[in-house]
């Protein structure tokens, strides 16, 4: 019985060697289909090539071909093809990477915005039955598709050039696609885990040790990759020697766990399946699914807003260390529309020596071709692009944010790169924790932003203390405090945001301000005073959380070799003291829009 057992264990591994070796990405079956689709297609170009020959010396363009149309076109495609023939058709819509799910949810509106059935034609080969509609040839990008997908191991491509760029690694996502599901435990039922939009190669599950008696304190734990844990199922419990490990047990208060690392950082996350709570008491809390109406006197918890099945709390680790994340995920490009090209030049840094490496921009005739050649920019390696605009004697350096959202754990910010409906351009779903940052109100793609070198010093801070003073509506009175700076101490001292109101500011029942009377003399000490450049600050605090924020009013600056001179500006961009405004001042574009001035978060080391 034991050799026979023995027998029966080394016939499968032999049995999985040999698949392995079989079906691999180095496997004899996948080199036969690569082989294969290789000389399938290079056989078809050959026919492309002899049928362009052929129209040109009869002067009759395409001839041979016959002309994709709506109605038998691309809408019997799958995404995949789409995706190609707009990537390696070199359509300029704007982003850096194109997606299966980008594809999946925008083809249809960019073949019929960019008119991309124009330039593509079904190769006409005869076969045994007789021609078919099997291959495609874009006369604009000289590519030839295969309308069947082709699986060649991992990949499943429609054009050799999609293969070559695959096995590159260009192609691959790292991005969980799984929705969440409702599971019953312990007759309790909720919505599992959402991973969906974490990076698939930077998560973890975490597993704790199931012991009935014992605090969190003294459990082990266990922890398991995303990838295996998708891999194996979702199991909700796993056993490792003789100890149970459970993910999560809601009716235990066993509370889902997970962590991320992203470079050097970790941080932790704890999924709070949607539920449902009793009107004046918060303790009393019902898990509901999307289609559930509450029961009566209780109220679906505001997070859950907008169908979601849950949220992800972060939760601080005091290990942390100040850093800032961008995730994995397409983004704009660099929009330089407005810019004189005579004037303006591309900047690539030169890692090597240090510097940057100009190139004027009337001499880039292909300006995505180029930045992929010289590495202009990779916002996934937070490589960012800048550029740098001469008028006359003055420089000016800008550098360009694409629009995202973001989410602040400890001292870390992470980033997600978004589209214009504030969804990650990848097609995937936004986490439920990133904010949309408020630059990139009114539909922008992304902003430059004037980048003031390490050399430069600010002069001239405004002719006088006339400025646009800090807009507080909005804010709670209760948790937010007026930080006035104590040069002496170097520290901070701060009043409540109700203690410097006059009688004539307007506090609505949820104790927020709708109208701001401040009275200057309840405030102790110097709260900002702009020629002295002491700068307005306030704190939030929320719950256990503090953040800073500093107050910009509206301004022009004037660059002037290293030195960066400002003039504040009142609503209408005219300047405060009722002189014009230079003609060598440029109005910040922050402050588009009739913006008085403007709240940038501040964060503060010392943040928890």
């Amino acid at each position: 019985m034991i050799s026979l057992i023995v027998t029966i264990i080394v016939v499968i591994i032999l049995a999985v060697v040999i698949i392995l070796n079989l079906t691999g990405e180095n496997g004899v079956i996948t080199k036969a289909r690569e082989a294969s689709f290789r000389n399938e297609m290079a056989m078809v170009k050959e026919q492309v090539s002899i049928k362009l020959q052929n129209a040109k010396r009869y002067d009759e363009p395409m001839v041979g071909f016959t002309k994709v149309t709506e109605q038998d076109g691309s809408n019997k495609w799958d995404s995949d093809l789409k995706k190609e023939i707009i990537y390696w058709g070199k359509v300029d819509i704007g982003i850096s990477e194109i997606t299966k799910e980008y594809a999946k949810n925008n083809a249809d509106e960019i073949f019929e915005s960019f008119n991309l059935l124009d330039n593509l034609y079904y190769v006409d080969i005869e076969n045994s039955k007789g021609k078919q509609k099997t291959y495609l040839y874009d006369a604009k990008g000289n590519v030839v598709y295969k309308i069947e997908i082709t699986r060649i191991g991992k990949y499943k491509v429609h054009s050799i050039e999609e293969l070559d760029d695959s096995k590159e690694g260009s192609s691959l996502q790292d991005v969980i696609s799984t929705q969440s599901e409702m599971v019953t435990v312990d007759e309790t039922s909720y919505y599992e885990p959402n991973l969906s939009g974490f990076a698939l190669s930077k998560t973890s599950i975490v597993y704790y040790e199931v012991k009935e008696d014992s605090t969190s304190t003294d459990l082990d734990t266990q922890i398991v990759s995303a990838d295996e844990y998708i891999k194996n199922g979702r199991k909700r419990t796993i056993t490792k020697g003789n100890k149970t490990y459970e993910f999560y047990n809601y009716a235990k208060q066993r509370w889902a766990n997970i962590l991320v690392e992203n470079n050097d950082m970790k941080s932790y996350w704890v999924w709070i399946p949607r539920y449902c709570y009793k009107e004046g008491d918060v303790s009393d809390v019902k898990f509901i699914d999307l289609n559930s109406t509450p029961d009566e006197g209780y109220i679906v918890h505001s997070d859950f807003a907008d169908g979601k099945k849950g949220i992800w709390a972060s939760k601080y680790e005091p290990i942390q260390t100040a850093n800032t994340t961008v995730s994995n995920f397409p983004y704009y490009l660099p929009d330089l529309t407005g810019f004189n090209k005579d004037n303006t030049y591309i900047e690539v840094f030169n890692k090597e020596q240090n510097r940057f490496d100009e190139t004027p921009l009337k001499n880039i005739n292909d300006l995505n071709d180029f930045a992929k050649k010289n590495n202009w920019f990779n916002y996934n390696e937070q490589v960012w692009a800048n550029i740098k605009v001469k008028t006359n004697d003055v420089e000016s350096w800008w550098v360009w944010i694409p629009r995202y959202a973001y989410s602040i754990t400890g001292n870390t910010t992470s980033v997600i790169f978004i589209d214009l409906n504030n969804k990650p351009l990848d097609g995937s779903t936004l986490p439920s924790n990133y904010i949309v940052h408020s630059a990139f109100d009114d539909g922008k793609k992304g902003i430059w932003v004037s980048k003031y070198e390490p050399v430069q010093k600010i002069s001239e801070v405004g002719a006088t203390n006339h400025v646009n003073p800090p807009d507080l509506r909005g804010y709670n009175v209760d948790n937010t405090f007026i930080e006035c700076y104590d040069s002496k101490n170097n520290t901070f001292k701060e009043q409540t945001l109700r203690s410097i109101l006059s009688k004539n500011s307007v506090i609505n029942s949820n104790n927020v301000v709708e109208r701001v009377d401040i009275d200057y003399s309840k405030i102790k000490g110097t709260w900002y005073s702009y020629d002295k450049q002491i700068w307005a600050n306030i704190k939030v605090k929320k719950d256990d959380v503090e953040s800073w924020w500093v107050w910009i009013p509206r301004y022009a600056y004037n660059i002037t070799g290293k030195e960066t001179s400002i003039i504040f500006l009142d609503v209408n961009g005219n300047t405060l003291d009722g002189k014009p405004l230079p003609s060598n001042y440029i109005p910040h574009s922050a402050f588009n829009d009739a913006k008085e001035g403007i709240w940038v978060s501040k964060y503060e080391p010392i943040q928890k």
